[in-house]
């Protein structure tokens, strides 16, 4: 068998399986027809250690091209009017997920932490772990961030579109900021079961 068909027959048998799991590493597979087995292991080991640089990247244009940018949609306010203030100030930590054994033990010292899920994730098992880990961290909220769950208010989808993340912030301090958007126009055009998505939990 040659070292590409090899390769191949692997990630049938072995990489595929884990698509709806989320305790693996992070891989790419562009290069696969190109490197050998010996080649393609150390390709992944270094992306493994290379992707939290450029996903981090990809999460800042997010934050400062959509989450930043006032909407009328949103009462003319950004649609995450305090992500951009975070970020600058160093209050945002992006970290790839490992495994629950490693997030059992792990600490949230920044203002929000950004876990980068594995690219086979499925929604609803992000959906239920998001779920699971509110009950289990009643002082922190989490919110899950999936391409297929769309999260449109009033015409306009604020998702990433490309990353899969599970977003861990302090609840006190947002809670005190939702009450005060509240105030104003900011939820007018949001669904009931966007509130319920997102607020009422």
């Amino acid at each position: 068998m040659s070292t590409m068909l090899y390769v191949m027959d692997i990630m049938r048998k072995y990489l595929m399986p884990l698509k709806d799991m989320a305790s693996h590493h992070t891989f790419s597979t562009l290069d696969i027809d190109t490197f050998g087995m010996e080649d393609y292991i150390a390709l992944h080991q270094t992306l493994t250690e290379m992707v939290p640089e450029k996903i981090t990247s990809r999460i800042e244009t997010w934050i400062t091209e959509v989450l930043d940018i006032p909407n009328s949609k949103f009462g003319n306010i950004p649609p995450c009017p305090y992500a951009k203030k975070a970020w600058v100030e160093g209050n945002v930590e992006v970290k790839m997920w490992k495994d629950f054994g490693s997030f059992r033990y792990d600490k949230w010292e920044k203002e929000v932490t950004i876990y980068v899920m594995d690219p086979y994730t499925s929604p609803d098992f992000l959906s239920q772990m998001t779920k699971n880990f509110n009950n289990l961290y009643p002082d922190y909220l989490f919110l899950e961030e999936h391409p297929d769950l769309v999260e449109d208010v009033g015409g306009f989808v604020v998702n990433q579109g490309e990353l899969i993340l599970l977003i861990v912030q302090d609840r006190k301090p947002l809670e005190e900021a939702r009450k005060k958007l509240q105030e104003t126009n900011y939820y007018e055009h949001w669904t009931p079961e966007m509130k319920e998505r997102i607020i009422e939990r």
